[in-house]
């Protein structure tokens, strides 16, 4: 809602003021509900679209208490309407409970899903000023991945990007331990290595002591950081909420260091998890060094530990906007092209992305999907008491009758039913909020973790407001001025004939507001069906190993003045995992320096055979560092050749690999990738190795893609600190878990188990979007589907009672059962058919919301349509079937005898 339309709308409503009151404080007035809109749109769409409304209901509300005061008072028949209201509704039961569950269950259900939207996608990220705050990545010309930015161009775009007031980086983060004596027992850590001034680029404090100053840090090493930043959960775990923790020394990675600041409960950088870059940390130490002092990482030929790459968050300048921003580092950019050759020569580029809608992107499709999903069930369940409401103002018509023939006008009772409409409203209100309160409860422990919100999932009032407005316009538009207005112009007859009879129009429109019911409800179906087909889709899809019966956990090797040699640490490693190979029923254990499905990435260039080191850029490859029982442990099949052998875990000899199926085609189409020779980056330095074995393709990023070709590499090769080891065990993996800790606190108590889980966890987490939103959907589904059958049941029981003397006339003159039975399934399934056939119109539209979330099955896939078809046919079926049936049963002497 643009600011001129919300200035019409609240001067709208000022229009009801009297005149010397308005000319008054009208001005005054109008520029302060501005202010608080203004202020409200600020903290989101939802929030602001809710202030509108609430101030522009206020000032007219406010305008009508003046006027009324000045006639004497609020009209005392208001107070004999809601009288009359209560005792109409308690002759009613059926009709309340259902008319207030289904507004209940629309209402709860809009307000729960876009309390979820409105605290992901709504809410900008907790730092000042959020909306300066952006983000850079490098791009390359072949791919849309977010690639992180080398520190020494860091440097540079703090050197000649002036749309940037401030620079921040963070380098990739690692495992490690805090230990709070030399002594004390090591915990395991999240540690990340930031510029001095990345706090005060974010503009967040901390809750206790300070964040960093521009003189502190002398490494970019965390293992040699003099002073850090806690977060708020590592001092309350790890220091137990000392208070007097500012100033104190601990150890980090066995180094001691002192403690600075500790940052607020919640505090995290917000960066999308698909970035590949550790963004709940709970040590924060300073690169002191300047950036342009590190090592530029051409051609991205380094190992684990020696990757400077990381996330670039920067403030724009005062007056600068995103798009200038933009365009200036474009310009540096093609600069650095000109500079660098390896630049030139693989197009890498440089992009600046909003923050909090980087952040928040892979949330974006499914949230927005659940989004429609519930305005779809909201539109049902107001459709449906519309519904209900205009059948009842039909059927009202010899009240309407008498109420006119003792002097009543058509606006008193308009009003009456306008009063028992806000009645059903407020109960139902209460209804939504109750069961809000009990789904958010339900939903806050299954919620995946890429879809919770940072501060938490809590209920928006101000959305089930905004929800009961639209409900409220729905219901007044389409059931109850038009329910009133047909039993007004039935009162105008007589008491007879014309009551038992209803015009075209009103059929016609009670008749549409079912058929829309029907179709929106088969656009819920169909939406459903295509995520329940992708679910099972991607739980059919082999990953490339088989996840059942594995652990995983993660070590990191970042202990002072130990483990600093390749040989050193594969020693170590080769000791746990003699450990974990004498545990009962453990049948593999191997290591990777990056699990697949983890999030993690870890993507070099690659040569071909007879390939030149100029050509290898367009060859990029998921590269993996394992060591002989990894493949077997993963549960990963050898097609061709060899896995490592154990010695190659523990010497460095002649440079071989293992590739997958995919990059084994190519360097070999139509024969065998066995004992070619490929280039790899090994150390920094390209290098020829020679091809051992050929592997099964593994799904390293998505379940739903293939991705990128593999090479592995033997860990004593490239011997990474941070390694994660699988142990595939006969019995419940889970149960191995205390096992697996002693095993490495025997071997070096110093060094903790981080992320300790099933390899069917990583495999979980990958589907579990999907596979919530399938399940919100499908109840959704249902909803809609319920509140259609009972409209439509609704509709052809008010037309049975109706034409009860009809009926029975016919029956009296040798109409048999089964015509009866026909003739009104018939009058069902018509309006089913409509309903039906504008659902696929409906559907063919909508399903474009799903091409980025259906995944191994087309969005016109027939099966799904022709099936959500069937299920919406059988509700229609069932809710025909019923009044049918009872009209049946009607007795044709009593039917005449009542007329």
């Amino acid at each position: 809602m643009g600011r001129r339309w919300r200035r019409r709308l609240l001067s709208l409503c000022l229009g009801t003021w009297p005149r010397r009151e308005r000319d008054r404080i009208g001005a005054e007035l109008l520029a302060t509900a501005e202010a608080l809109v203004d202020e409200s749109f600020r903290r989101g769409l939802l929030a602001g679209l809710w202030a509108s409304l609430s101030e522009a209901a206020a000032i007219a509300m406010e305008g009508l208490r003046l006027r009324w005061r000045r006639r004497g008072g609020v009209p005392g028949g208001w107070w004999v309407d809601l009288r009359y209201t209560a005792r109409v509704l308690r002759r009613s039961p059926g009709f309340v409970a259902v008319s207030v569950l289904s507004l209940g269950l629309g209402l709860g259900a809009n307000a729960v899903v876009f309390s979820l939207v409105e605290g992901v996608l709504g809410e900008p990220p907790p730092y000042e000023d959020p909306e300066g705050l952006v983000v850079v990545w490098n791009t390359v010309p072949e791919g849309s991945d977010r690639i992180p930015v080398a520190a020494p161009d860091v440097a540079v775009l703090r050197e000649r990007v002036r749309r940037f007031q401030a620079v921040a980086f963070t380098i990739r983060g690692v495992d490690g331990a805090v230990q709070t004596g030399a002594d004390a027992a090591a915990r395991p850590v999240r540690i990340a290595a930031v510029t001095p001034n990345f706090f005060g680029t974010l503009g967040v404090d901390a809750a206790l002591g300070r964040t960093f100053g521009p003189e502190e840090g002398a490494s970019p090493d965390p293992d040699e950081a003099p002073v850090a930043v806690l977060s708020h959960g590592a001092w309350r775990g790890a220091l137990a909420g000392d208070p007097d923790v500012v100033g104190a020394e601990i150890r980090v990675n066995g180094r001691p260091v002192r403690v600075v600041g500790v940052m607020p409960e919640g505090f995290r950088l917000a960066l999308p998890p698909d970035a590949g870059l550790v963004t709940d940390v709970d040590v924060w130490v300073p690169i002191g060094v300047p950036l342009s002092e590190f090592h530029r990482t051409e051609g991205r030929l380094l190992d684990q530990d020696s990757d400077n790459t990381g996330a670039v968050v920067a403030r724009l300048a005062p007056g600068a906007t995103l798009a200038q921003a933009r365009s200036e580092v474009a310009r540096v950019a093609e600069e650095l092209r000109r500079e660098i050759p390896f630049y030139a020569e693989s197009g890498l580029g440089l992009e600046v992305r909003d923050l909090g809608t980087d952040a928040t992107a892979h949330a974006r499709p499914v949230l927005l999907l659940l989004g429609a999903g519930v305005v779809g069930v909201l539109l049902v369940t107001c459709l449906n008491l519309a519904t209900l409401l205009l059948v009842r103002g039909i059927d009202r018509g010899r009240e309407f009758a008498v109420r006119a023939s003792l002097g009543a006008t058509r606006w008193r009772m308009i009003r009456q039913l306008l009063v028992e409409g806000a009645a059903l409203l407020t109960a139902g209100l209460a209804v939504a909020w109750l069961l809000a309160r009990g789904a958010l409860a339900l939903l806050d422990s299954r919620i995946p973790g890429s879809l919770r919100p940072p501060e938490g999932l809590a209920l928006e009032p101000g959305i089930l407001g905004l929800g009961a407005v639209v409900a409220a316009a729905v219901v007044l538009s389409v059931g109850v001025l038009p329910g009133v207005w047909a039993g007004v112009r039935e009162a105008r007859g007589t008491v007879g004939a014309r009551i038992a009879r209803g015009g075209p129009g009103r059929r016609r429109a009670r008749d549409l507001l079912v058929v829309g019911e029907v179709a929106l409800s088969m656009v819920l179906v169909v939406g459903a069906g295509l995520l329940l087909r992708t679910v099972g889709e991607l739980e059919d899809v082999h990953p490339g190993f088989e996840p059942g019966g594995a652990l995983t956990f993660q070590l990191s090797l970042r202990v002072p003045d130990t483990y600093r040699s390749p040989g050193d640490r594969a020693a170590f490693m080769a000791e746990v995992r003699a450990g974990l190979d004498t545990l009962p029923g453990v049948r593999a254990v191997g290591l990777a320096g990056v699990l697949p499905l983890s999030g993690d990435r870890w993507v070099q260039p690659y040569g071909l055979p007879g390939q030149a080191e100029s050509e290898w850029r367009a060859n990029r490859a998921d590269f993996r560092v394992v060591t002989s029982g990894y493949f077997r442990a993963l549960g990963a099949r050898i097609l061709e050749g060899r896995g490592f052998l154990p010695e190659e875990d523990r010497v460095e000899g002649e440079r071989v690999v293992v590739v997958d199926e995919r990059l084994a085609r190519r360097i070999a189409p139509g024969g065998s990738a066995v004992h070619a020779v490929v280039g790899i980056p090994l150390d920094g330095a390209a290098v020829q190795a020679r091809v051992v074995g050929v592997v099964e393709h593994v799904r390293q990023d998505r379940l739903e893609a293939d991705g990128r070709e593999a090479v592995y590499v033997p860990y004593r090769q490239e011997a990474s600190r941070d390694v994660a080891f699988v142990v595939r065990t006969d019995g419940d993996p889970a149960e191995l878990a205390q096992a697996v800790r002693e095993v490495v606190r025997a071997k070096d108590p110093r060094i903790p188990v981080h992320d300790l889980r099933t390899l069917s966890d990583y495999v979980d987490r990958a589907v579990a979007p999907r596979a919530f939103a399938l399940r919100v959907l499908m109840a959704f589904s249902a909803l809609a589907l319920l509140c259609a059958a009972v409209g439509l049941y609704g509709i052809l029981a008010f037309d049975v009672r109706r034409r009860t003397r009809d009926l029975g006339l016919r029956m009296a003159v040798g109409a048999v059962r089964a015509d009866i039975l026909r003739h009104i399934l018939v009058s069902g399934l018509r309006l089913g058919a409509a309903g039906l056939a504008l659902g696929l119109l409906l559907g063919a539209a909508a399903t474009r919301w799903l091409d980025g979330l259906v995944v191994g099955v087309p969005v016109g896939d027939p099966g799904t349509w022709i099936g959500g078809g069937l299920v919406v046919a059988g509700v229609v079926l069932a809710a025909s079937a019923v009044p049918a049936i009872r009209a049946t049963r009607l007795d044709p002497t009593e039917a005449l005898r009542g007329e």
